[in-house]
């Protein structure tokens, strides 16, 4: 599959629930070169070094939604090989707990997994989690 005929890709989340103060808050989406970490067994001190520029971000409000980050560069850049990304909330109010919790590739119901949305061409393709064997592998995806 040529990158180049790539129009655009979508990372699509379900949050699970939101804690906020005030309005939606920007939640940021980050390239990670390490992939060896496995989701259900991050935390703050032991969570994959990240770049410092954003790769994308998208305003979250509430649970219960879908939202979507724009990453046409990253699986451009990256096609034909693993990708992983960290979603992160930086802008926070001071000693306030504001949290969002999205669904993950564990997701019991298989309707709220996440999944990376590609546009090929004229063509609309969307590759759902462990169904890419081509562009891009999203195994480390989340």
């Amino acid at each position: 599959m040529d990158p180049e005929k790539i129009t655009s890709a979508e990372l699509k989340m379900l949050t699970l629930q939101t804690q906020k103060v005030g309005e939606s808050r920007p939640v940021y989406l980050f390239y990670v070169d390490d992939d060896s970490w496995h989701e259900s067994e991050l935390n703050f001190n032991n969570r994959p070094i990240y770049y410092l520029n954003s790769n994308a971000s998208t305003l979250v409000g509430n649970s219960g939604n879908w939202y979507s980050w724009n990453v046409a560069d990253i699986v451009k850049h990256k096609a034909g090989s693993k990708v992983s990304m960290a979603i992160v909330q930086k802008d926070f109010y001071y000693n306030r707990m504001e949290e969002f919790t999205f669904y993950s590739k564990d997701a019991a119901n298989t309707q709220n997994i996440p999944y990376l949305a590609i546009q090929y061409g004229a063509l609309p393709q969307t590759i759902n989690q462990g169904e890419v064997n081509e562009l891009v592998s999203t195994d480390s995806l989340l």
